[in-house]
């Protein structure tokens, strides 16, 4: 298994094996400083107006617990939208890297949290944010995913359709990994380089058309049709597996 699906799979595995516990106990369990534990506690309960008291007291909405975890993390984790807005409300940062190296977009768009997406975006997170142990963005997770609401999301947020690790490894690439023809199209259709290659020199063609067309089910095999009538329309050529 790659490098970057084993580093995505450990964030979200622990994310959610801890996710289970929230409210007073697993604030307390990940912030052991006084003001930052009620603090917790009041975004696990999607407490806002506690929020705004608390932090107007001197609560930190950036305060990092455990593991480096941070505030918004937490409201991830406790599955609290009104607690991350509360938290964003009171001067949160929406690009604050914390636990696992990750910013709050990129573990709102593994765990496909489509309103902590939203919220993130709306407080001018960037759509683009890397993650320091990977260096994968936002949509490519999202594209791992296969989550097209998100993904849609981050494009109209202004997320770079080109968007490459230091191995010119692009999203177009790792969505056609997957299989995922319509995030593909997506891609296409926002200005993605339909020619884009990796270091190896394989385009998303080479990855896309490789998967046999016995093994796919209509839904696949209709994506594959509008894929390559694409090409064709904008003169790309095309390779000759996808006709195979």
């Amino acid at each position: 298994m790659p490098r970057m699906v084993i580093a995505l799979l450990t964030v979200v595995l622990t994310l959610t094996a801890c996710g289970s516990v929230t409210g007073s106990a697993g604030g307390a369990k990940w912030f052991s400083e006084p003001h930052a534990r009620k603090l917790a506690t009041a975004v696990a309960r999607g407490d806002k107006t506690t929020i705004a008291t608390l932090v107007a007291d001197g609560a930190d909405p950036d305060a990092r617990g455990t593991e480096d975890l941070t505030m918004l993390q937490w409201s991830i984790m406790s599955s609290s939208a009104d607690g991350m807005a509360g938290l964003l409300e009171a001067g949160a940062d929406p690009d604050l890297v914390g636990r696992d190296g990750a910013a709050p977009l990129s573990n709102a768009a593994f765990n496909r949290g489509v309103r902590f997406v939203e919220l993130l975006l709306s407080a001018g997170a960037d759509p683009d944010v890397r993650e320091t142990m990977t260096g994968d963005t936002p949509l490519k997770i999202a594209c791992l995913q296969r989550d097209a609401p998100v993904f849609m999301m981050l494009l109209e947020a202004g997320a770079d359709p080109d968007g490459a690790d230091e191995n010119s490894d692009a999203v177009i690439h790792t969505c056609a990994r997957v299989n995922a023809g319509d995030l593909v199209l997506l891609l296409l259709q926002s200005g993605a380089d339909p020619e884009a290659t990796t270091s190896s020199g394989a385009s998303f063609q080479d990855y896309y058309f490789s998967y046999p067309k016995n093994v796919l089910n209509e839904a696949s095999l209709a994506q594959r049709a509008t894929l390559i009538q694409w090409l064709e329309d904008h003169a790309i050529p095309v390779v000759p597996q996808a006709f195979s």
